[in-house]
């Protein structure tokens, strides 16, 4: 009897020791598994390990349900590393494209791609080169007035200075954390000359030619044989130092910047008034310049049209704070012995806002290599408005651009 019992109790612990990992392993596959979502930032639900029939084919790949091959457990519940497409979206990258919730390229690529260092991976540099091409539009930039007078009307003509679609060159770098926190400079200039502007007065003598209205300095002739001619010039460029942040919302990525912008703006206005013997008789020249520093803040946004297309937004408004400054000096006679030269300078404290507006396309290339470089494409129109720059022969005024660019770049 003793041994029938012996042997019963035998036979009961081999079935519990058979039992009992069996048991462990299903609690195991059954427990809930938590992993680091990207997206929302938070710990969910890893719906990977859930039950799947044998005859299931697979679920296709996501681009937030990427495992990396290291996983860490930690108090009975195990996190996963994801890796995510790394197709960068140009000035600001944002580190995942993607078509609907499918990984863009190979699906290799995005288990190669920031694998093995979690949600926040190492980051990577950008850079570009944007072929701008602007003209500037002014409300006032008058290069002379000419009136003419009948025996029953008074006809008074305004000749502006014309500038051409001028080429203005754009760089920028950057470098973006995979967690879409980084920092940013872009540096870009406008330095070009107005197609020069001439007149004479009515030859019947009824009439006048005078150049705008500089203060204490004004040349004017009713001569019909006079000749006068003025010409104009403008400089402009701004810095911009900023952090910036992206994230994403289905179809849409967004960008944001903060930071500092430093702006100069020159113009100068030449004019000269000569004989019919081509002696020149009087000249005006006036410099008028407006430099700034102040904060800056950027706004971009991308529609995916496609993994490797999309449409953007991108908009940036500065308020800087600087020092205005103009010089004058017109000279009276100049073909006389003794010449009169009237000079005024003067300088001041001045506020310069800044308004910025691109809307256009991009294209990004399929990987070539996952783990190298990258370019990317894009043309938009641009505008900007510059309240406060003023114009050739005044400092009051306000200063717009408007063309396109067409930009390229590399990620890496």
């Amino acid at each position: 009897m003793d041994c029938c019992r012996t042997k019963l109790l035998v036979l009961t612990c081999l079935a519990a020791l058979v039992a009992v990992p069996a048991v462990a392993n299903a609690q195991h596959s059954s427990a809930a598994r938590m992993a680091y979502n990207p997206v929302t930032g938070q710990r969910e639900l890893d719906t990977r390990y859930h039950q799947r029939p044998a005859n299931a084919s697979p679920a296709p790949p996501t681009m937030q349900h990427r495992e990396s091959s290291e996983q860490s457990v930690s108090g009975g519940v195990e996190q996963a590393s994801y890796c995510e497409c790394g197709n960068d979206y140009g000035v600001g990258p944002y580190e995942s494209d993607f078509c609907g919730d499918v990984c863009c390229g190979d699906a290799a690529c995005c288990d190669m791609v920031g694998c093995g260092v979690g949600p926040c991976g190492p980051g990577s540099w950008y850079a570009g080169f944007e072929a701008t091409f602007l003209k500037p539009h002014l409300g006032d930039n008058v290069a002379f007035t000419v009136t003419e007078n009948t025996a029953t009307s008074t006809t008074i003509s305004d000749t502006d200075f014309d500038y051409d679609l001028e080429f203005s060159p754009r760089v920028f770098v950057g470098w973006q954390r995979n967690c879409d926190v980084g920092f940013r400079a872009t540096w870009w200039q406008f330095d070009h000359d107005a197609a020069p502007a001439t007149g004479s007065p009515p030859a019947d003598g009824l009439g006048e030619l005078t150049s705008p209205g500089f203060r204490e300095t004004e040349i004017s002739t009713n001569t019909g044989t006079d000749v006068y001619a003025a010409a104009t010039s403008m400089n402009a460029y701004t810095i911009d130092l900023e952090a910036t942040k992206s994230t994403e919302f289905r179809a849409w990525k967004f960008g944001m910047g903060g930071g500092f912008r430093y702006a100069y703006i020159e113009q100068g206005y030449l004019g000269a008034l000569s004989d019919d013997t081509d002696t020149t008789i009087s000249t005006i020249d006036y410099q008028q310049s407006i430099e700034g520093f102040g904060p800056t803040v950027s706004f971009e946004a991308l529609r995916t049209l496609s993994c490797q297309s999309g449409i953007f937004c991108k908009a940036r408004g500065s308020v800087l704070f600087g020092d205005s400054k103009s010089r004058q000096e017109g000279v009276e006679g100049v073909n006389q012995t003794t010449p009169g030269t009237t000079t005024v300078n003067t300088a001041s404290d001045d506020v310069l806002s800044i308004c910025e507006l691109q809307v256009g396309y991009r294209w990004t290339p399929a990987y070539a290599d996952c783990r190298g470089w990258q370019p990317f494409y894009s043309v938009a129109m641009e505008g900007q408005l510059w309240d406060g720059a003023g114009n050739a022969s005044s400092q009051d005024g306000t200063l717009g651009f408007f063309g396109f660019n067409s930009a390229i770049g590399i990620n890496w």
